[in-house]
């Protein structure tokens, strides 16, 4: 019960500190763009770029017509672009901070929340895009306006219990970073992003087990379709409890052995 505790409590204290980490997240991005020219505004051109390729290439194979998949590929795209920067980023949680972890006693839950907003950073420069893509389509609907601010709260939480776990477990089994990103990877092709359900045929049953999809969902239909896709809620909410709970447990037990395994 105590290392329970001292989790939450770690937690709690890293909030705190939001000033300091939030400072942090900022330099990393600036210096992951230090000398260059357009610097942050790569985050952005990078998303157009890429979109518009895909956008060309799949729009010819879409059951839909081409305005509905170019909103459906933009909302997509930036909504994977926040999981897997999530999951990739959670890895090198602790990793990638491990001079202030060795050098600094400050709550662990400091570079948790580090990685978590630079993330965050890293997803807004995909907002303005995707703005831009739904008036010029006129598919902007009521719901998604409502409905944003409980899908950035969802992504958020998911993306601190993905920190939490992945970082721990791959602070202490290096390995396992580098066969996340593979599976990530394949999991791109393996989630409806540049392709609609609908073109897989008698195999689109196969899809529900596919996570992912739940999370594209609930940011996607309301857009697309005009409603609030609860079944798909139910199921984000049920990842995000289950992961809350992983993470405070795992926390609990690595907590204190992280510098160890650095």
């Amino acid at each position: 019960m105590s290392a329970f505790k001292g989790a939450l409590t770690d937690i709690a204290q890293g909030w705190k500190y939001r000033s300091f980490w939030q400072l942090l997240a900022w330099n990393d991005l600036k210096q992951r763009f230090r000398r260059s020219w357009i610097g942050v505004g790569w985050i952005m051109l990078a998303f157009i770029l890429f979109l518009g390729s895909k956008l060309v290439i799949f729009s010819f194979m879409a059951s839909s017509t081409f305005t509905v998949f170019a909103v459906y590929l933009t909302i997509g795209f930036a909504a994977w672009r926040f999981i897997m920067g999530a999951v990739i980023e959670g890895t090198n949680t602790f990793v990638s901070s491990e001079n202030w972890i060795k050098g600094e006693p400050l709550p662990m839950s400091v570079h948790v929340y580090r990685s978590v907003y630079r993330n965050l950073l890293l997803a807004l420069g995909t907002i303005p895009p995707v703005m831009v893509a739904c008036w010029y389509f006129g598919t902007s609907n009521p719901q998604i306006w409502i409905s944003i601010p409980f899908v950035l709260v969802a992504y958020l939480l998911s993306a601190f219990w993905i920190s939490i776990v992945l970082g721990s477990l791959c602070s202490r089994y290096r390995d396992f970073s580098h066969l996340i990103l593979t599976t990530m990877q394949i999991m791109f092709f393996l989630t409806p992003i540049i392709w609609e359900v609908g073109m897989l045929g008698a195999k689109a049953k196969y899809v529900k087990f596919n996570p992912f999809v739940y999370y594209l969902d609930i940011v996607r239909i309301p857009m697309l379709e005009a409603r609030i896709p609860w079944s798909s809620w139910m199921i984000v909410g049920i990842f995000t409890a289950i992961g809350l709970t992983a993470a405070i447990i795992t926390f609990s037990f690595t907590r204190r052995r992280i510098v160890f395994w650095l």
